[in-house]
């Protein structure tokens, strides 16, 4: 079910995977004669996960700044401003769900409900706001994951003065963010009355996420360290040294992905408990 969906969306290390896997638990909850996720990049549609992928045909669409301002403003657009607002889309569909992150826009969430149940009941789409909350903080993390490797990969002696110390810091940053706003969605999943044992279980991952994800954030304060020292070079040039560097900071992540095994364990070992 959906309530089960949510502590796992932030596991999946996939964006692909997790949008299939969030298409597929909607349309197994709610029943819809359609549902579907549009990537969204640039301002325009991209790929896209249909749960019937052959039922309707999909044409790129590039969204106006109004329109952008409009999905990131909403966490729910419903049928009567779809219609008004986003004239382009295909008339049948009836509630969009933006996957947002403050100002990114990463995807849109699509349904079309059946004709006998034209109407979603608030506590769905409440439910369904919650779920494109958590999927849109797995997304993010998988996309600064995805960045932190592309950007080790192509380390240079001079992206180690100028870029990279500054990503890394604003990726710091980002990982504080994300565990802030992951107990914040524990604290409304908790409020909620048809997901209050599933805010039990959400409590009990945040707090015993805290211990490895302050081992994530260590490790990222070890490479930082590193980054600090190149900089006092006095000629800007890393030398012999940057191969030592390398081995380290690829020793380092191999550690943190360590880390990220233990969460996964942590989470399936309290999953087993709650079926006690």
């Amino acid at each position: 079910s959906l309530h089960d969906a949510l502590p796992i969306f932030i596991f999946i290390r996939n964006n692909s995977k997790l949008y299939n896997q969030l298409v597929t638990m909607i349309q197994s909850s709610l029943g819809t004669r359609f549902t579907g996720v549009v990537e969204i990049k640039k301002g325009k549609t991209g790929k896209q996960y249909f749960s019937t992928p052959n039922s309707i045909k999909w044409y790129t669409i590039t969204f106006t700044n109004e329109q952008i301002r409009i999905l990131l403003a909403n966490n729910s657009i419903t049928e009567t401003k779809i219609t008004e607002e986003f004239k382009q889309l295909l008339p049948d569909i009836d509630l969009i769900i933006p996957l947002k992150r403050q100002a990114k826009l990463y995807a849109i969430l699509i349904l079309i409900s059946d004709k006998s149940t034209k109407f979603y009941q608030q506590e769905d789409i409440t439910l369904l706001e919650t779920v494109a909350n958590q999927a849109s903080l797995a997304i993010e993390n998988n996309l600064y994951i995805e960045e932190t490797k592309a950007l080790t990969k192509s380390l240079t002696e001079s992206q180690v003065q100028k870029r990279y110390v500054n990503e890394l810091e604003e990726k710091n940053r980002n990982l504080e963010e994300l565990f802030t706003e992951l107990k914040e969605t524990q604290s409304q999943l908790i409020q909620s009355e048809k997901m209050s044992s599933l805010g039990q279980l959400v409590a009990g991952v945040a707090h015993e996420l805290n211990n490895p994800i302050g081992y994530l954030y260590a490790n990222m304060k070890e490479l930082q360290k590193y980054i600090d020292l190149l900089k006092q070079s006095e000629d800007g040039k890393i030398g012999a040294s940057v191969e030592y560097i390398k081995e380290d900071i690829d020793q380092l992540i191999l550690e943190s992905v360590e880390g990220s095994e233990h969460v996964k364990t942590i989470v399936e070992n309290l999953r087993k408990f709650s079926r006690l």
